[in-house]
């Protein structure tokens, strides 16, 4: 990843808050690229390959990008663009695409610097731009600041008693926000982090022997997904949020169950509940760090207990808003 950050910075000159569009697979080029661009002081923007041509063509327009990373069985859906042009309303943009796993592009990264590369990325500029589903019109990039990032990172750590485990497993679409506080917690705290595959997301009996094979302690697991797996998983902490949190009966007191809630535009989590504390699934819990969450009504006025009114979230994890 540093050497492909010195590549992107010699290269192509990155500034802080540019936008690097990613369309990667599942694997560890994915991780490098994500590491490459904030170690080079841009902001990635993650573009699954399965999107129909229109959603990459709205991102690739949105972003006005550069350069995109890409992998050589993804590079053909950029074929799209005649001379890798992006036309962007009257004015038209070109963009170079770079292929993590092209065997020349390969050997100019070898070349380069293992070093930490020092940029002038401060903790206000943007980390990453991930877009939202669009069920309400075109997808919206929402723009997320180092700071809040950081913040997540140190409270995840915490919540998730990352200091007592050492194996995380990673479930989740790197499309998604939830896969940000998945991945850098645990890289950032120095655990092993295992990247699941495609297929063992697609089957909960090979997940188990995976996670068993390889003793994984922590994962998030999908809220529609926990009933199914709970009885026979080897996990000791179980995550989940982005749904409603499902009511398990019995449940084993021996796994420790988080319902962790937020939206992507405060920076994936705004709160966390551990659920054995009280076997509600409708509790949402208390702030991370550095977060406010207020309950109030339409005059913005802080409504009583049973009260209802809407939720408002403040503090570091703040989206800089929409691009």
């Amino acid at each position: 990843s540093n050497q492909l950050a010195h590549y992107l910075l010699d290269t192509y000159k990155i500034v802080p808050d540019e936008l690097i569009p990613l369309c990667l697979n599942r694997s560890e080029d994915m991780l490098i690229g994500i590491l490459g661009v904030l170690k080079a002081g841009g902001a990635y923007v993650p573009i699954d390959p399965g999107y129909p041509m229109e959603r990459i063509d709205h991102i690739l327009k949105d972003t006005h990008a550069r350069v995109i990373l890409v992998e050589e069985n993804t590079k053909s859906l950029l074929s799209y663009y005649k001379g890798c042009v992006s036309v962007c309303g009257s004015e038209e943009v070109e963009f170079s695409v770079v292929s993590l796993d092209n065997v020349s592009v390969v050997d100019i990264l070898s070349g380069c610097s293992v070093t930490n590369p020092v940029t002038g990325v401060k903790s206000d500029n943007l980390a990453y731009v991930i877009y939202t589903s669009g069920t309400t019109g075109k997808p919206k990039g929402v723009m997320i600041e180092h700071s809040g990032v950081v913040n997540l990172i140190a409270s995840m750590i915490r919540s998730r008693k990352l200091k007592d485990y050492t194996n995380v497993g990673c479930y989740s679409n790197y499309v998604f926000d939830v896969f940000v506080s998945e991945m850098f917690p645990a890289i950032c705290n120095g655990n092993t982090l295992w990247l699941f595959n495609n297929a063992l997301r697609k089957s909960l009996k090979d997940l188990n022997e995976y996670i068993r094979d390889n003793h994984i302690e922590v994962s998030v697991i999908p809220a529609v997904l926990i009933k199914e797996i709970i009885d026979d998983s080897y996990l000791k902490l179980i995550i989940t949020g982005g749904e409603s949190f499902p009511t398990i009966e019995n449940s084993r007191k021996d796994i420790i169950l988080i319902n962790e809630y937020g939206p992507t535009e405060a920076t994936v989590y705004a709160t966390y509940h551990y659920y054995h504390e009280d076997g509600n699934p409708l509790n949402i819990g208390r702030p991370i760090s550095n977060t406010s969450v207020y309950v109030l009504d339409r005059y913005l006025r802080p409504v009583p207990v049973g009260a209802v009114g809407e939720l408002y979230i403040g503090g570091s994890g703040l989206s800089r808003g929409y691009l």
